[in-house]
């Protein structure tokens, strides 16, 4: 691709007008029922004819001019390439002309969604070094995929002509990859990824099928053979519920994943997956802020794991995933990411070790206040205006072992570990999550005591980095005063 200014794709014309051109055909045709009759029966008379007339005009040519207004607007948008620079100008009634810097680039990535799979274009999305592109893809544009991949190269050559030094002294190992995941891989990371709060709400829906199934005087047989029960559907209905939304979010992941690839080239990484949705991302080592890796609930009992990235620009929406790996054991994932990705060394995991012991004390103080606050008080008043408790306790006895069993599951989670360049928090309840974090991503530390904590000299807190809203904040637990004086440090490595 030469830099002289170019157009996006056409295709952008139904792409942003297309969602209004849909929903205004489903109008009309709500209304097919009752204007096609009138119009061609004749039974219109000459006052309404009139308004019909003018309605159909109306709803005619709005979407005309709705289209046709997109298509200026692509018309006059010209996208250029300079040296350093990349330039998007709009000339309509309003004039506007945005420059952006090339070495400040974050992230180049590509994706499909169906519509664009058809029509074999590919959407460009570009994400700066700000704290704008936390949240949101700062440009995007669609072209073909011939001159996307042109686009895409082009801008990673300017890039890399102008880019420093990265921040590691570690050395890159050139074309470094992990094998494309088959398809029990997938399936087993759809299956053992599923998160503890759906998880949950399975278990729930399930114990109340159970027992609309099994209540009263209704037996199975009765279900099965005969129809006489008005709660038969409802019951079929709540046990379809939780088939249909296993059997989809597996089916989703499985889509979603598919064909997923790593590799590494140099200072880049390369991240490719999606079947109705393409998405390949090209991700400079030195822009990854964290490393994430998560063991949900099925993944904890059979001793997986699978890595995240957390960098710029991508995870603002729920499309977007910055997967590393897929579901693997320990020494697989020791495997993967010394190849990918030897900055982030997961030796440190070994490392790792419980806060003292005295934190046990402050967890145990905080699950006594959590019930009586939820559990004892609400039972009391109960017991004072209610004519009978029975019919609660169930309620309170449940609440009671959510709180414990949840306690439990935190502190168990809970360690870390302070190296000479990186931390590792590890955090959760059901889901495990252990961070990989170097210290100078740190942009900002916060620290918290409460009364026993502060009686015991520990902190606790979070420690804030460039990336989006969901992975901005990363807690860590009870630390010692020297360990906090260490990390205030550390987050200054200049001055080591």
């Amino acid at each position: 691709m030469n830099k002289q200014p170019f157009h996006c794709h056409p295709s952008i014309i139904l792409e942003k007008a297309g969602g209004f051109l849909v929903a205004w055909l489903l109008i009309l045709l709500s209304q097919a029922d009752e204007i096609l009759p009138a119009l061609i029966y004749g039974t219109f008379d000459a006052a309404t004819l009139k308004t019909a007339l003018f309605f159909l005009i109306f709803m005619l040519t709005l979407p005309v001019l709705i289209a046709g207004y997109q298509f200026l607007v692509w018309k006059k948008t010209w996208i250029s390439l300079d040296e350093n620079t990349l330039i998007i100008e709009r000339n309509t009634l309003m004039h506007r002309k945005n420059t952006y810097s090339i070495p400040h680039i974050a992230n180049i990535n590509t994706e499909q969604n169906l519509f664009e799979l058809v029509l074999h274009t590919c959407r460009v999305k570009i994400d700066l070094e700000n704290a704008t592109d936390a949240e949101s893809t700062d440009i995007s544009i669609i072209l073909s995929c011939r001159k996307a991949q042109e686009l895409k190269n082009l801008i990673l050559s300017l890039r890399e002509n102008s880019s420093c030094q990265t921040w590691t002294e570690s050395s890159s190992k050139a074309g470094s990859s992990v094998p494309c995941a088959s398809f029990p891989e997938i399936l087993r990371h759809c299956i053992c990824s599923l998160s503890g709060g759906f998880l949950i709400i399975i278990i729930v829906v399930l114990a109340v099928s159970i027992f609309l199934l099994f209540d009263g005087d209704i037996y199975l047989g009765e279900l099965l053979w005969e129809d006489k029960n008005a709660d038969f559907s409802m019951k079929v209905l709540a046990i379809g519920f939780i088939v249909i939304s296993y059997g989809w979010q597996i089916v989703r992941k499985l889509l979603a994943f598919y064909h997923f690839t790593v590799f590494r080239l140099e200072h880049d990484l390369s991240i490719r997956y999606g079947f109705f949705r393409k998405q390949d991302y090209t991700i400079p080592v030195k822009n990854i802020q964290a490393v994430r890796v998560v063991q949900a609930p099925i993944a904890r009992l059979l001793g997986l794991y699978e890595a995240q990235l957390v960098c710029i620009g991508i995870g603002d929406s729920s499309e977007e995933l910055a997967q590393l790996t897929l579901c693997c054991k320990k020494s697989i994932l020791y495997q993967q990411m010394s190849e990918i990705l030897p900055e982030f060394s997961t030796v440190t995991m070994e490392h790792m070790h419980k806060p003292v012991r005295k934190t046990r004390i402050i967890y145990c103080a905080s699950l006594i206040f959590q019930l009586i606050c939820f559990c004892l008080l609400p039972g009391c008043l109960l017991a004072c205006y209610a004519e009978s408790i029975g019919p609660f306790l169930p309620g309170i006895f449940c609440a009671a072992l959510f709180l414990i069993l949840h306690q439990l599951l935190r502190f168990h989670c809970q360690g870390f570990y302070l190296g000479n360049t990186m931390a590792l928090f590890s955090n959760g309840s059901l889901t495990k999550t252990i961070m990989f974090l170097p210290f100078q991503n740190i942009q900002h530390l916060c620290l918290k005591q409460d009364p026993l904590s502060r009686l015991f000299h520990l902190q606790r807190g979070s420690v804030y980095i460039l990336a989006s809203m969901l992975s901005r904040e990363i807690s860590f637990p009870y630390l010692e005063a020297e360990e906090v004086e260490r990390l205030k440090k550390n987050m200054m490595p200049w001055k080591n």
